[in-house]
């Protein structure tokens, strides 16, 4: 890692101060920077983000596709949709309980993208939890941590949920768990909770052992869909 120009790879600036005659130190924009970024990753710690997803941005996603012209026109439209979300977020958190991202071909990246905003919404001071759908499914049947577990999740602004509502990749065995799946959700979004969701389907196609859940998300949502490459 290459030194700061301006304090030498020590953080602090000094300046000399006429008035009294002193050197007095300041943080280097390096340190600022430095300080940021580690406030930042303990919070995706907090939040249970993959920490193979805390590099990415909306440049990298993009470099993904370069020299692909069909995938990157097919995704420019939502590409600048979300990036001004995660510019600013507020029209959609007074707007809108769900966004969701999806899209039916693999290598989208669309946990990428989530956690994209994620990150956004960390940094202006909301609080967010990652959750698979699939373990957000087996906690309803956790019986000895279920209490503690919903208690714990009542702490949080955002739910990041991957693969929500999959019916290919997850299970919800039974009414019970459909029920207090639907329970937890329109709670949830009476207590103005908001949702962030990754799929391969869109809200509307979502599978029918779903189809309370469903219901909930189409009351008020922002649907975005991300085309990828299918890699030979």
């Amino acid at each position: 890692m290459s030194r700061c120009l301006k304090c030498g790879g020590s953080g602090f600036k000094i300046k000399y101060d006429p008035e009294t005659k002193e050197d007095t130190a300041y943080p280097c924009n390096c340190r600022l920077d430095r300080e940021k970024k580690d406030t930042i990753r303990t919070k995706l710690v907090r939040a249970c983000i993959p920490p193979k997803y805390w590099e990415y941005d909306l440049d990298n996603y993009s470099n993904c596709f370069v020299g692909n012209s069909v995938i990157q026109d097919a995704n420019s439209f939502n590409i600048n949709k979300l990036k001004g979300i995660i510019d600013d977020p507020t029209y959609f958190i007074e707007n809108y309980d769900v966004l969701w991202i999806w899209g039916t071909t693999p290598n989208a990246g669309h946990t990428s993208l989530a956690v994209i905003l994620a990150t956004s919404l960390l940094e202006h001071k909301y609080k967010v939890r990652f959750l698979r759908m699939q373990d957000l499914i087996a906690s309803f049947t956790d019986f000895e941590e279920k209490k503690d577990f919903f208690k714990y999740l009542e702490g949080f602004d955002f739910y990041l949920i991957d693969d929500a509502f999959d019916s290919n990749r997850c299970i919800a065995s039974g009414d019970y768990t459909r029920i207090q799946l639907f329970n937890w959700l329109s709670t949830a979004v009476s207590n103005n909770k908001k949702f962030i969701c990754t799929s391969k389907v869109d809200i509307p196609k979502i599978d029918k052992q779903f189809e309370q859940s469903k219901n909930v998300l189409l009351k008020s949502y922002i649907s975005m869909e991300f085309q990828g490459v299918i890699k030979k």
